[in-house]
């Protein structure tokens, strides 16, 4: 992950196992007397290659930082719509709509894993849109 901004480090890093925005934070140093961090989710996941950069306040969010460093094309498995969901790597209507059904019905998803759960989802599936998707 490439931490930007208002860190002490900023650079590349790379963290063994899953990671949050706090975590890419704290491998480059913390944040700086300058660092707007009420701009930035610190709880989101930090993905693999994403871009994570920390505004100073007044400073605009980085293009493609929707979510105050989750890239724009990571999709919320337990709030988005049907048509949200079909930004998803082979998820079509008909798959979306099964997603949104059973988080109706079963409540929300505590992993993306538990698309597996969902008729129409198989591990190959859960492989091709994992890296876009997040709880």
């Amino acid at each position: 992950m490439y931490i930007s901004g208002q860190v002490k480090n900023p650079g590349v890093y790379t963290l063994a196992g899953p990671a949050r925005v706090n975590d890419v934070v704290e491998a480059g140093g913390g944040l700086t007397e300058d660092a707007d961090a009420s701009s930035i989710n610190l709880a989101a996941p930090a993905l693999d290659g994403e871009h994570i950069h920390v505004p100073e306040p007044g400073e605009a969010p980085a293009s493609g930082q929707a979510d105050g460093g989750q890239s724009s094309d990571v999709v919320n498995i337990n709030n988005a719509g049907a048509e949200q969901l079909q930004a998803l790597p082979g998820i079509g209507p008909k798959l979306a709509e099964a997603i949104v059904q059973w988080r109706e019905t079963h409540g929300a998803f505590s992993a993306v894993d538990d698309l597996l759960d969902v008729p129409g989802i198989g591990s190959g599936k859960l492989e091709q849109l994992r890296e876009f998707a997040t709880v």
